[in-house]
């Protein structure tokens, strides 16, 4: 009975790194879609003209809207 209820244990350690492996998968994804969404969103703004691109002395890229 002791055996059996120690490999239920480490079943249920791995089903719970396997989860928190698919959220932390999901978060990484979900931050990927919103950057090539914010991308779009910055080069659409910059070729319709709402969006600025200056370059000062000692900036690289400054985005003013």
């Amino acid at each position: 009975m002791a055996v059996t209820n120690k490999h239920n244990k480490v079943g249920d350690v791995f089903n719970f790194i396997s989860n928190i492996i698919n959220i932390v998968g999901v978060l990484c994804k979900k931050m990927e879609v919103t950057r090539e969404q914010q991308y779009a969103r910055i080069i659409e703004g910059l070729e319709n003209g709402e969006i600025f691109n200056e370059e000062g002395l000692n900036q690289e890229t400054f985005l003013k809207s």
